[in-house]
């Protein structure tokens, strides 16, 4: 899957992809512009299975850690939870997912010379 997005309507397209969200078509009575009717399709059970079984998986690695804690302070924060959070926004997906993936297909291998784990570090230190 392409992880490339140049404006906030691809990346939506993306987010729901990999949230497997539900996209619903609205009815718009109010003629409301399209990004904000788009916004009201947020598929909140989907998007929080999804948080919770990535950080199900990478809770307790310390590679992981290192990403969610400097993603947390990035919102004046000690939480990884909301450090995930963060990586999953428009400025990191990108790269948190490919980065993700790579751990859950090889979570023995993974290291910190994954070619997405640098490029995240280095992006929010």
């Amino acid at each position: 899957m392409d992880f490339q997005y140049n404006n906030t309507t691809e990346y939506r397209t993306v987010f729901r992809q990999i949230t497997q969200s539900n996209k619903t078509i609205h009815e718009n009575p109010y003629n409301i512009d399209d990004e904000t009717l788009d916004e009201n399709d947020y598929d909140e059970a989907s998007v929080s299975a999804f948080l919770d079984n990535i950080y199900e998986k990478t809770r307790d690695v310390p590679l992981f850690h290192n990403l969610y804690d400097a993603a947390a302070a990035k919102m004046i924060s000690e939480q990884r939870e909301i450090g995930l959070t963060i990586l999953l926004s428009y400025d990191y997906l990108w790269a948190f997912y490919p980065c993700f993936c790579d751990y859950s297909t090889s979570p023995e291998t993974f290291s910190e010379s994954n070619k997405w784990y640098n490029v995240l570090l280095k992006k929010l230190l």
